[in-house]
């Protein structure tokens, strides 16, 4: 989370406001908090009156949580690629039977990342959605909706412009987010030797080019942070390797290092935040 925090603070220095580490890691616990409280749904709405009571103009904000994201997915599309890469003998034969659904996981990610950045950095492909949205949109409460929608894309695309003419920040958002990612990919190592006494079955590497498989595939799936999603894939993958026994209790580890744990300290962070903007007041 601290590391999601320095992504946060880097993304909003580099688009020319102030932000301490505190300030960008609250954000980042706001977003779990928000994540788990509102399944979702009130997450980026949150973090945007989070940030504006910090001085950043909501639509900024806007533009650069979902940069944030952009950055995240396609750090973890890249990632899963250069381990797919290294380690490609390894994962085609320990899933044989899966590789199918591991280039179908590879191949919608990489559709939803470069829609991501097109619609981010393109005027032509804004353009190209909204036209036909106003061509068929008639009522008046539709018609306000989508105003206001057309209005968040140019401010995602003026952010988007705004970083790709940057680049030593885009070298540090996907060097921060290749760092969060290995910290995060290593976890199931040190969760199956918490549970066991015998030497862990894989190298390192391999556990970090499985992890970062795993977390492509739960990326294409639908779901509230990663529930439900994450428990199968986990099975599927490491359940090979661990056995069913070992890799069901070592995923219920991983998820609670990863998820359970955050939002129980997300709590008191989220609080103490509020009160501290209360007292300005």
């Amino acid at each position: 989370i601290v590391l999601d925090g320095l992504v946060y603070r880097a993304m909003i220095r580099r688009n020319g406001y102030d932000c301490k580490v505190s300030t960008g890691t609250c954000a980042a616990y706001m977003g779990v908090f928000l994540n788990v409280t509102t399944l979702g749904a009130g997450t980026k709405a949150g973090q945007i009156y989070y940030l504006y009571q910090k001085g950043v103009e909501p639509g900024n904000g806007f533009g650069m949580l979902v940069m944030e994201y952009v950055f995240h997915k396609a750090t973890i599309m890249l990632y899963a690629c250069v381990m797919l890469l290294v380690n490609y003998r390894y994962i085609t034969v320990r899933y044989a039977d899966s590789v199918r659904y591991l280039y179908t996981g590879f191949l919608l990610s990489g559709i939803i990342v470069l829609c991501l950045v097109a619609i981010c950095l393109s005027d032509r492909i804004h353009r190209l959605v909204m036209a036909p949205l106003h061509k068929w949109v008639k009522k008046e409460k539709w018609i306000e909706k989508l105003d206001e929608l057309e209005q968040q894309l140019r401010d995602v695309r003026q952010v988007g412009k705004r970083i790709y003419k940057d680049k030593a920040g885009i070298f540090w958002q996907f060097a921060l987010n290749s760092i969060k990612m290995t910290c995060w990919y290593i976890l199931p190592m040190l969760a199956y030797m918490a549970i066991e006494s015998e030497p862990f079955p894989m190298s390192p590497m391999a556990c970090i080019a499985t992890t970062a498989i795993m977390q492509l595939m739960i990326g294409v799936i639908p779901s509230t942070g990663g529930m439900g999603s994450t428990e199968l894939v986990f099975m599927l993958l490491f359940g090979k390797i661990f056995g069913k026994v070992t890799a069901g209790a070592a995923m219920i580890l991983y998820r609670i290092s990863n998820f359970y744990v955050p939002f129980l300290v997300s709590i008191p962070v989220v609080m103490a935040a509020q009160r501290g903007q209360k007292q300005k007041k």
